[in-house]
């Protein structure tokens, strides 16, 4: 009897609470009932729940950077650790040593997806949440991981080189293209489409430059090197021998021309002959010519 009316008490208090509403619409304040307590401190404190989940944001092609942002928690987290997760189609697992908030795709990455795993930690405890799944990852063109660089002499008519620089994923083929700053910006050189360049009269007192792309199957990008210079005024530097030509018979004369240098500049020459023992310069008709470079003040 005892157990029973006090299940019916207990029914009566149910049913109390849940009428005390309308009856205290219904009667007055007289018969108003008090609210139950909330704890709000309660609701206030525990371990990070997650409101809004983890994202992932960037392109999924090889090459390229996924970021990764830590959701919104309640309450707060006091720290954030991450874990970069890849599918290839048995389920998600962990790759091994991706615990930043970014994570560079490679190229086995390829028709993998990927998510960030993020976990929430405070002095209550800690919490897990995953991202949506980004991919499948597909192969891409060359991104440039170390810019190309210029090197050499900014004198006129010595030679600069550039690097091809650093790609992922890997170019097949480099193009180059070397070029002038103007009034108007930088012009391409015609025909300086080498790693290396022989400066010429016409970049003096101007910059020059390298652009190099990167092409592979699956596109081409372009890196741009900073210019170097100005060009200045230098001592010639033959890159084409003179010649001599006409025959070597006694009476016929001879001729040269005088090669090619970088700078120009005015030409003067000594006829030489070699009978054996040296080669004096000679008034007459030569057996050898050689020649002797000078610049004229106004070349220089």
């Amino acid at each position: 009897m005892r157990r029973l009316s006090g299940a019916l008490l207990c029914l009566l208090a149910a049913l109390t609470a849940l009428l005390a509403p309308a009856l205290a619409q219904a009667d007055g304040p007289a018969l108003a009932l008090q609210a139950p307590f909330v704890n709000d401190a309660a609701l206030a404190s525990g371990p990070p729940v997650s409101f809004a989940l983890p994202t992932v944001a960037g392109s999924p092609i090889e090459g390229r950077v996924l970021t990764a942002s830590s959701g919104s928690w309640s309450p707060s987290a006091t720290s954030v650790s991450y874990q970069w997760q890849r599918d290839d189609g048995d389920g998600f697992v962990d790759v091994t040593g991706a615990t930043a908030t970014t994570y560079i795709l490679v190229h086995g990455d390829i028709d993998a997806s990927f998510r960030v795993h993020v976990v929430a930690t405070n002095a209550q405890g800690n919490a897990q949440a995953d991202s949506a799944a980004v991919g499948p990852v597909i192969a891409g063109e060359p991104a440039n991981t170390a810019a190309p660089v210029v090197t050499g002499s900014t004198q006129g008519g010595k030679p600069l080189t550039v690097t091809a620089g650093s790609w992922y994923p890997t170019a097949t083929t480099y193009a180059y293209q070397w070029q002038r700053s103007t009034s108007s910006g930088f012009v391409d050189i015609a025909g300086a489409t080498s790693p290396t360049y022989f400066t010429v009269p016409a970049d003096v007192t101007h910059t020059v430059r390298a652009r190099v792309t990167a092409i592979n199957t699956y596109g081409s990008v372009t890196a741009t090197v900073a210019a170097v210079g100005p060009i200045t005024s230098g001592t010639p530097v033959n890159s084409v021998l003179p010649i001599i030509s006409g025959a070597a018979k006694r009476g016929v004369p001879l001729a040269v021309n005088s090669g090619t240098w970088l700078p120009s500049g005015s030409f003067s020459y000594d006829w030489q002959r070699d009978d054996g023992t040296a080669l004096p310069t000679f008034p007459g008709p030569p057996a050898r010519v050689t020649r002797r470079r000078s610049m004229t003040s106004a070349s220089r």
